[in-house]
């Protein structure tokens, strides 16, 4: 019995739900300004997603110890990953910095604050990871 569409199937749920916490934080800022509770649903669905993310990865390795002569013959493979974690980090820090921002200015008696970064940061993460997975998973795929 071969457990690979059962992983393969977990990976795409992983992504599944990565995409869908990133859209519901884009949502949760697409209005300005942001209040309080809206930063604390934000950093909620940053830890769904980044838990998502590592879940990927590691099906994403089970996966890879299924075949690896496989991938290791379609070096876009190790390309879609590097980008893919050097992309994780990117937003991250950036929305940990555009957070502490509000966060901080929120603390200092503000009942709201304008942060045009965090919405465009989120969207940003959005549009990479959707097309990491749809253009990029093709092409490891096809192998060019």
């Amino acid at each position: 019995m071969s457990y690979e569409p059962t992983r393969r199937t977990l990976h795409i749920l992983g992504a599944g739900v990565m995409i869908g916490a990133i859209f519901a934080a884009l949502l949760s800022v697409w209005k300005q300004p942001i209040t309080a509770p809206i930063l604390a649903r934000v950093k909620f669905l940053g830890d769904v997603a980044k838990y998502a993310s590592i879940w990927q990865l590691i099906v994403g390795g089970l996966l890879y110890r299924l075949s690896p002569a496989e991938f290791n013959a379609k070096p876009a493979f190790f390309v879609k990953m590097g980008l893919y974690v050097v992309g994780g980090i990117m937003y991250g820090l950036l929305l940990k910095r555009q957070g502490a921002r509000a966060k901080t200015a929120l603390g200092g008696g503000q009942s709201s604050v304008v942060v045009l970064g965090i919405r465009n940061i989120v969207l940003l993460q959005m549009q990479f990871r959707i097309t990491m997975g749809a253009l990029g998973g093709a092409w490891v795929r096809g192998g060019k």
